[in-house]
């Protein structure tokens, strides 16, 4: 069989091939477009004179065409077959790829971490409309619900205008009966609006807030309670303490079977006692009727301590125990403990209470992970002996008052057994503390105040200063609190150290005073003696004399003690204009004379510190952050403009200087102004 070889086609014959095939594949076509004689000679005149165009056209291409497939002709250099000396590269990653197991490995690390962030990138850029509906659905009930269950947005009907954007969205909205199951009944309550919420929820529970005034009407709770009753999980009752009255009395009439959450607050604390009516939780209540009750939060209601059982969460704000004339005891309280060994959140406001009979052996409460206190001293005491806590629990305290020389002995016992419960071997590490004391300028205008809290990290104590946490996220934080109050001014200087060594000062390293006012050098010297392993401090200056004091006081301080000021390395400051405000006119170039002093104090204490790690050859820690918050930009004026300077030179080096979120630094700025 005769074999057959394919000739290689050239490239002048594929550019040859080209121009006949375009020209004959053309012309036949403008003819049947039935383009007139005159357009034809034209384009007959176009053809003659785009020969040379077609000869460059094919040599272009031919060219083009040797290239793709990896040859390159040249006209005085070839070899044997038509290959070229030199071939088109390999791709960057052929030749980058390594040769040993743990270079793979590393690349590959180093891809998969490239294709996260891809990944994360492209999440990012993704149109909402294009997200899976249950990260849509999520989204939406974040927008819907705000910060928790009794977020304003959840009751109100503000998000609900969302579902008129597309019908997508309206479909979600529909598809989450939880967004729907937050029932308002008030005065601004319309009934129709409460049945379209209750229609859309479903069969979930609801939570309902009822707000009970005399110009409430009463058909309308009349007509919820004796319909949707049997759907309700979490009822929250406010108003006037007759109307709620009323409620109490009727509520075992209704079926209450999901109700697993119950509040009650009367609005008559300004009220002399006399005109308030007496509120009474009925015993049947904790007796059966609520099977699944395991959140009670009663305030001013006289209830029967020892019909508790089963909850998690208890709170009791002033409630008198029946039956009447009963006398609680510290017993009484290890009694409730007891009786709901689940119990995780327990808030106690009482009286004086007998501590009488209390046992001599603690009783462990291995799962109570919140305990608020507001009773006695001497109350809190034997509370604290008398139960032994989780090391991990949240332990708030306060606010107590002292005034005479045995509320001063009953304080000391209570550090005590305060020291006792925060330094035991498995209780965790406190490195954050945030100490707030406020004395009034004249002693008729009220106490001195003192609020101490501890947290396990800084981070910790930073968010829990930007807002209230939900209840469920303060168990097991092992963040303490305690407040006091004390009319004797003087007596302060010495109540301050004694909290930091109850607080196991030794072991703070971050101190935010941010909210201390009216301290001298002295009472500082007092807090800096007690914190050795202090790292961290935050100041807080601002247009008053009490505050400007306290600030320059705190730095005076600082400069005294070589041995704490070596130790710090990052150092936070607040300025803040006491009329920012209420100001109606914007600030100009003149103002912010208030801190002069608070500057140049600031300045010789980075120099202190300058000469301090250059004197020991750079071997002590350095300051390595000044952080300045300046909220009105006063240190921005040319009044503060030298101070600034000769701190960022003493700083230079050593550390770096961050106003109001950014790198502070003189000499970039001049270039800045320069360029412009």
């Amino acid at each position: 069989m005769a074999s057959t070889k394919e000739e290689p086609t050239s490239a002048s014959t594929v550019g040859a091939n080209c121009q006949s095939s375009v020209y004959e594949t053309t012309t036949p076509n403008i003819h049947r477009v039935g383009f007139g004689p005159r357009v034809l000679r034209g384009l007959a005149r176009v053809g003659a004179i785009s020969g040379s165009y077609w000869s460059e056209r094919k040599r272009r291409s031919g060219r083009k065409t040797r290239e793709r497939g990896g040859i390159e002709e040249d006209d005085g250099e070839k070899q044997a077959g038509g290959l070229v000396t030199s071939c088109v590269q390999p791709p960057p990653m052929a030749s980058a790829i390594p040769n040993t197991i743990p270079e793979i490995d590393t690349r590959i690390a180093r891809l998969r971490d490239e294709i996260l962030e891809l990944q994360r990138k492209r999440n990012e850029l993704v149109p909402l409309l294009r997200l899976p509906n249950e990260i849509l659905s999520h989204i939406l009930a974040l927008y819907a619900h705000g910060r928790g269950d009794y977020d304003w947005n959840a009751f109100h009907v503000d998000w609900i205008p969302i579902m008129c954007i597309c019908r997508r969205l309206r479909d979600c909205v529909l598809g989450q009966p939880s967004l729907w199951s937050y029932i308002e009944l008030g005065l601004s309550s319309r009934r129709a609006l409460v049945e379209t919420k209750i229609r859309n929820s479903g069969c979930r529970p609801l939570t309902v807030k009822m707000q009970l005034y005399s110009t409430f009407g009463d058909d309308v709770r009349g007509w919820f309670m004796s319909n949707h009753s049997a759907q309700i999980g979490s009822l929250q009752v406010q108003g006037e303490s007759d109307v709620i009255d009323q409620l109490l009395k009727a509520l075992g009439d209704y079926p209450l079977d999901t109700l697993h959450s119950l509040e009650i607050e009367s609005d008559d604390e300004d009220l002399p006692r006399r005109y308030r009516v007496q509120l009474v939780l009925p015993n049947e209540l904790l007796t059966g009727k609520l099977p699944r009750l395991k959140t009670l939060s009663l305030a001013d209601v006289s209830v029967s301590w020892n019909l508790f059982r089963g909850l998690r969460r208890l709170e009791l704000y002033g409630c008198r125990m029946l039956p009447a004339g009963s006398d609680l005891t510290i017993a009484d309280i290890l009694r409730l403990l007891e009786a709901s060994p689940d119990l995780r959140s327990l808030s106690l406001a009482t009286g004086a209470m007998s501590t009488d009979n209390s046992p001599d052996v603690p009783i462990s409460i291995p799962n109570l992970g919140y305990l608020e206190l507001r009773t006695g001293m001497v109350e809190t005491t034997a509370l604290l002996q008398a139960a032994r806590l989780p090391p991990s629990a949240t332990l708030e305290l306060g606010n107590y008052t002292i005034s005479a020389p045995v509320e001063v002995d009953n304080l000391r016992n209570l550090l005590t057994a305060i020291h006792a419960h925060l330094n035991r071997d498995d209780a965790p590490k406190r490195h954050a503390l945030v100490l707030s004391i406020h004395q009034p300028a004249y002693p008729t205008t009220g106490p001195s105040s003192c609020r101490m809290e501890l947290f396990r990290t800084a981070m910790e104590a930073e968010i829990a200063g930007q807002g209230n946490w939900a209840l469920q996220d303060k168990e097991f934080t092992g963040v303490f609190k305690f407040r006091c109050e004390t009319s004797d001014k003087a007596y302060v200087g010495q109540l301050i150290p004694e909290l930091l060594r109850t607080a196991c000062a030794e072991q703070v390293t971050h101190l935010d005073a941010g909210s201390t006012r009216d301290l001298d050098k002295a009472a500082w010297l007092g807090v800096f003696a007690v914190l050795p392993a202090l790292e961290s401090l935050c100041l807080t200056t601002m247009e008053s004399r009490i505050a400007v004091s306290t600030a320059i006081a705190g730095l005076d301080a600082l400069s005294s003690r070589a041995e704490t000021t070596t130790r710090i390395h990052t150092l936070r400051l607040r300025a803040i204009d006491s009329n920012g405000a209420r100001r109606e006119h914007p600030y100009d170039h003149g103002e912010g004379e208030w801190l002069y002093r608070f500057t140049a104090t600031l300045e010789a204490y980075v120099r202190g510190r300058r000469e301090a790690w250059r004197s020991t050859g750079e071997a002590c820690t350095p300051l390595s952050l000044l952080e300045i918050r300046d909220e009105s930009r006063f240190l921005s004026f040319p009044l503060h403009r030298p101070q600034m300077e000769h701190i960022w030179e003493k700083m230079d080096g050593m550390g770096i200087i961050v106003l109001d979120g950014s790198e502070w630094n003189p000499k970039s700025l001049q270039e800045e102004e320069q360029y412009v």
